[in-house]
This record gives structure tokens, sequence and C-alpha cells, in this order.
């Protein structure tokens, strides 16, 4: 089965059988269920809202996981990629979603992508430094005052930028794994609206 997807998504064959038994909740359980994928409801305890859907629907818990783990991958490319409306329902309805449910759905991520597009906006005006270089070592504490900072993994950054009277300046930087890669994963997403813009 070969159909042309916006977002990229590529399905398995199960993802059709994961759609349908979506198609099967009630309007206020898939409501749900899409609210906690777009991140409305972080606070929610999912294990309880998937046994508490999956009861009121006659459905398992697991199937109903798994359907939901792809619904929140499908979504994530939906945001990743700012897709229009129209581009969010072509590929839900390509995987068999029916039309109450496309619309749930493109609206959440119309939502977020346009509450994304309004914060991008502000930020518009703002000048940032230019990088030119960048050095980085990665470590591991081999010996500390503190016993349970020994063995703890560090990454130095020296970042070598133009400032906004056109100075070349160096900033010195060191962080911790964990650090990094929120760090990592922050610049990442600015990219992606970056690349979007």
């Amino acid at each position: 089965m070969s159909a042309c997807f916006n977002s990229g998504f590529n399905p398995r064959f199960r993802v059709y059988d994961e759609f349908g038994l979506l198609n099967k909740l009630d309007t206020k359980s898939f409501t749900n269920i899409t609210a906690v994928c777009c991140s409305h409801m972080k606070k929610v305890d999912k294990l309880a809202m998937f046994e508490s859907v999956a009861t009121r629907n006659g459905l398992e818990v697991k199937l109903l996981q798994s359907s939901s783990q792809t619904l929140d991958s499908l979504l994530k490319s939906f945001l990743e990629k700012f897709l229009s409306a129209e581009q969010m329902e072509h590929d839900l309805s390509t995987l068999g979603l029916s039309s109450d449910k496309i619309e749930i759905i493109t609206k959440c991520c119309s939502s977020m992508i346009g509450s994304n597009q309004d914060k991008l906006s502000v930020l518009g005006d703002i000048s940032a430094n230019q990088l030119v270089d960048m050095e980085w070592k990665f470590g591991v504490t081999a010996a500390s005052s503190e016993l349970d900072k020994v063995g703890t993994t560090f990454l130095q950054l020296k970042l070598k930028v133009v400032n906004s009277k056109g100075e070349l300046e160096s900033l010195n930087m060191e962080l911790s794994l964990t650090q990094f890669y929120n760090l990592l994963h922050e610049l990442e997403k600015a990219k992606t609206l970056l690349d979007y813009i």
C-alpha cells in the first residue's frame, strides 16, 4: 500500500488497524487522548486515563496505548513541519480516520502551531550574537572533594561570537551531560522553527 503523506509519516501496516481502533472511540475519549498527545494535559495520569477510556469503550488498554503512541508520533511530525489544516486532513483521511476525529486533531494542532508562530513573531525583532566558531571538550571528573561528583561527565564549550558592536567575543561554559542534552534539544526545536520560517 503506497500513499503520499505531507508529514513524511511512514505508516506500518498495523497503523491502519490502530486508526480503526481510534475511530471506535467516543468523542470525549478521543478528545482526551488527542489532548494528551498534543501536550495540553501534561499532568494527567496517562495510565489511569487509558484504563478509563478503554473500559468506557470496551477496548484493551495495551491496544489503546499502542494506538495513542502512533497518533502521538504523527502529531509530532505535523507540528514539526507546521502543516496546514488541509495537509493534516489529507494525511489523517488517508489513514482512515473519520471526519469528526480529523476535526478534533486539526483544531488541536492548529492551535499549537498558531501559538508557536505568535511567539516567533514577538521574537523577530531581537538581535543575537553571530556564532563564528565553537570548541568543545568532553570530560569525566576523576577527583573531587565531593564523592558523588567523581565519575560524572561534563562538556566544556568555548563559543566565539561577534557581538552587537561587531567585536569578537569568547564565551566559556561548562555543562553537565543532562544540561548538554537539554541544550541540544532546545537547539533542535529552534532549528525546526527557523526552518519553517
